[in-house]
């Protein structure tokens, strides 16, 4: 192991797991513009990593080329609290539109697009499945939450709201499919809102449970025909 691997990654879940207390304090807050002015503001003042180094990080992970047609990514204002929804039109490359949608308040820095510091979406909700809305018969909502957590937990602030949002679907339509982590893999990412235990069985407990999902699916949709 190079020198000093072990006590980086030592920093980086203590960084990752200090924000927990205070995001699930604020979690609580309704309403939800509200808590995610709160949480934007905690991000900006928070202490990480130039966000140059984020979006590249992320960008060396991703395809090079033009934004896809058909990806859709949500993030939130830092300042305002709004909801913000990124495609090709954003004005972004598709690095900066991930890094946005995947910044942890706290963790990783407000990633700045059309003008806007944007982070993760996950403080409006765990799911965000309504802005799915437009153009589609079928929304898979895929969430690592467990249904009917005690309150207080991850799993709740994670769950929080998407009742509503299935309702929004509904009402227009839409149908929909819940997907949520089993045992097996929960106990792989664990406990802590930025932490993974175990994120190769994490990833592999996905990949089958996705495959099963989506055999359901299949087969669902050949009966219904």
């Amino acid at each position: 192991m190079p020198p000093g691997d072990g006590s980086q990654r030592r920093a980086r879940r203590s960084r990752a797991a200090a924000p927990r207390p205070r995001l699930l304090e604020i979690q609580a807050v309704r309403p939800s513009a509200e808590r995610c002015r709160r949480v934007g503001r905690f991000a900006l003042e928070a202490r990480t990593i130039p966000e140059a180094v984020h979006v590249g990080a992320g960008a060396r992970r991703l395809p090079a080329g033009e934004w896809p047609a058909a990806l859709r990514l949500v993030a939130v204002d830092a300042e305002t609290g709004e909801r913000v929804r990124l495609d090709r039109g954003a004005g972004a490359t598709v690095a900066a539109g991930v890094a946005a949608a995947r910044s942890l308040p706290g963790v990783l820095p407000p990633v700045t697009v059309g003008g806007r510091r944007l982070i993760d979406a996950a403080v409006a909700s765990g799911t965000n499945a309504d802005a799915a809305r437009g153009g589609t018969e079928l929304v898979l909502v895929i969430t690592p939450a467990t249904f009917a957590a005690p309150s207080g937990t991850v799993d709740a602030a994670l769950e929080a709201g998407l009742g509503g949002e299935l309702a929004t679907l509904e009402r227009a339509g839409i149908a929909v499919q819940v997907i949520r982590a089993d045992h097996e893999a929960r106990a792989a990412m664990g406990a802590e809102l930025f932490g993974i235990v175990d994120a190769a069985a994490a990833v592999a407990s996905g990949r089958r449970a996705g495959r099963a999902a989506a055999a359901a699916l299949l087969a669902d949709r050949v009966r219904a025909a």
